[in-house]
């Protein structure tokens, strides 16, 4: 994927991650569409993006938002952004997207803030299916949340998920799901959930809010 480096975008200093945004030029707020993916740049928060997403009929979703303010900060950053939200104010967001997917959500959340995360969920009217232990890059512990808001179809037995990389666990729980179905993740990124979607023949929406790291979903639905 390529390491990311600082460099100047339109007078703003952003970081670049390898060639994927000179390949696949990806604007803000102009819809992608790409072999039967959509995916848009901006952030949840923005009311726009919001009533985009209501536009698709959105079987299940695989996210991983900001864990924490830091995270909220550094994301914003790296995006040549000075504004950004609130953690709690993202957060909210982020659920009242998700109370719109028909079937089951998974989010990965780090421990800080897991308990209030579920608390959250509860209180939106959701159910918290599961809580499983994975890690991130290998290394960190964290959570996989899997809630509902509507109607739970996904069974995943404990020793399918628990202490996975997240870098696999896209595939594992997207290889549960009927095919074809239309995949969320409301926070893209570089595109994991995007390309595995792809690869099992889901068709995927997704929101991000940094062109450069949106431009790798699009190159890897590509092709």
């Amino acid at each position: 994927m390529g390491r990311a480096i600082k460099t100047i975008h339109k007078g703003r200093e952003v970081w670049r991650y390898g060639d994927a945004f000179e390949q696949y030029p990806v604007e803000e707020d102009v819809p992608i569409e790409v072999n039967g993916h959509h995916m848009m740049c901006g952030s949840i928060t923005d009311l726009n993006i919001r009533q985009w997403l209501t536009g698709f009929n959105i079987d299940y979703a695989y996210v991983d938002p900001p864990w924490n303010q830091g995270n909220i900060s550094s994301f914003y950053t790296k995006a040549g952004m000075e504004d950004r939200p609130e953690f709690w104010n993202f957060i909210d967001h982020l659920i009242s997207v998700l109370k719109n997917v028909r079937y089951d959500c998974f989010i990965e959340m780090g421990d800080e803030h897991i308990e209030a995360f579920k608390t959250s969920i509860e209180q939106s009217g959701g159910r918290v299916i599961n809580d499983w232990r994975i890690y991130y890059y290998k290394t960190r512990p964290c959570r996989l949340v899997q809630a509902t808001w509507n109607e739970s179809k996904v069974l995943l037995e404990d020793s399918e998920i628990v202490d996975q990389d997240d870098e696999k666990t896209p595939m594992i729980v997207l290889s549960k799901l009927p095919e074809p179905s239309v995949i969320l993740d409301a926070c893209t990124g570089l595109g994991l959930t995007a390309t595995t979607a792809h690869e099992l023949g889901h068709r995927f929406v997704g929101v991000e809010l940094n062109p450069r790291r949106l431009a790798h979903a699009v190159k890897g639905v590509s092709k």
